[in-house]
């Protein structure tokens, strides 16, 4: 059974606000619609068999069938997914290594830390933490003095001395 041209709208389940660009897919792979800047798309006959596939990057995707949408009033919610990245270290050796195996200290920063810190800049930011001196520049900017790693010295280490 075919059923009549309907108007799905998406929203954001926490802030109920439109979503936008939401691709809708039928679960075999059929592209059906595409959410407009008010949350709103069309479409054409679906069959009650049909399992609609709702995407978006930032939200888990959601699945549901027609008979469920129809029952739903052709309101759809869907929720934000977490996005979660993997701390990043940077060296100067050519190869990846994971903080554990590196024979010097490493000092992580979380993002709860810089969002508390609540500096303007990295150079203040970094600075705050006590743990490394900044030399601060006219714009705001600044160049982290590191030991033996001044623009006018060199460190030598000769068996660890």
């Amino acid at each position: 059974m075919y059923g009549d041209c309907q108007t799905i709208i998406v929203l954001d389940a926490q802030t109920q606000s439109p979503i936008s660009e939401v691709t809708i897919y039928l679960k075999k792979g059929n592209k059906i619609g595409l959410t407009d800047i008010k949350g709103k798309t069309e479409y054409l006959s679906l069959k009650s068999s049909d399992t609609l596939v709702f995407v978006k990057e930032e939200y888990k995707q959601l699945m549901m069938s027609s008979e469920e949408l129809e029952n739903r009033k052709y309101l759809i919610y869907m929720n934000q997914q977490d996005i979660t990245l993997n701390n990043v270290i940077i060296s100067a050796s050519k190869f990846e290594e994971k903080q554990r195996d590196l024979p010097r200290q490493v000092q992580v920063i979380s993002r709860q830390d810089i969002a508390f810190i609540n500096q303007p800049s990295t150079a203040e930011m970094l600075s705050s933490q006590g743990q490394i001196f900044v030399q601060k520049s006219q714009l705001g900017g600044g160049s982290p003095v590191l030991r033996g790693f001044e623009a006018n010295k060199v460190l030598m280490v000769v068996d660890g001395i």
